[in-house]
């Protein structure tokens, strides 16, 4: 079973970069139950951007969910960072997600097409996103191929060879014996042609 993730940690619209009061913080965390009121300026603005990107990566990854369906193999999982106010801000997350064939070609095909498209689903696809999407793409090109494939079988199993003599294209029609008359009024009646 080949699983791979959809995830957004490449993808960084708004880029954080924590603040040297921030990394003091996250390694003394005693000190980081700061309340928003106290903290500068410069603390103040890195929380805004921690929120919108915690808000942007919980919608990004919440994409992929809604679109992927049972495809998923366990929840969105999302990477943390602990802010100047002492709270926790996803910036990274990814859903984890099932790339194995389906049971049957046609399966597959559908399978392959519902995660390309929660692949792309999200407004910004991270080049994982992409990746995902073109790893779909190649699972889908592979169950077609074995489709025709099966599809040629089929057709070369179900050709039929006219019955012939053994004077090699002289004998017997191996068709039907008796064809409708589309000149009677009595539809019971039957043209026998018999080919030679």
């Amino acid at each position: 079973m080949s699983v791979g993730p959809i995830s957004s940690t490449t993808a960084t619209p708004v880029p954080y970069t924590p603040t040297v009061q921030s990394r003091e913080r996250e390694q003394h965390p005693e000190t980081a139950a700061k309340g928003t009121q106290e903290l500068s300026p410069e603390e103040k603005r890195e929380v805004v951007e921690l929120r919108k990107r915690d808000q942007q990566v919980k919608s990004h990854e919440q994409a992929h969910l809604s679109a992927l369906g049972p495809y998923r193999t366990g929840p969105a999982s999302f990477d943390y960072t602990t802010g100047p106010d002492g709270k926790r801000y996803a910036v990274g997350g990814e859903v984890p997600i099932d790339l194995s064939e389906a049971s049957t070609p046609r399966e597959t095909i559908k399978k392959a097409q519902t995660i390309r498209g929660a692949a792309l689903a999200p407004a910004d696809p991270s080049t994982a996103d992409r990746r995902a999407a073109a790893e779909a793409a190649s699972l889908e090109s592979e169950a077609r191929a074995e489709l025709t494939r099966e599809a040629e079988a089929t057709n070369a199993d179900q050709e039929t060879v006219p019955e012939t003599g053994a004077d090699h294209g002289e004998g017997k029609f191996s068709g039907p014996a008796s064809v409708e008359s589309p000149y009677s009024d009595d539809s019971s009646q039957t043209l026998f042609d018999e080919l030679i």
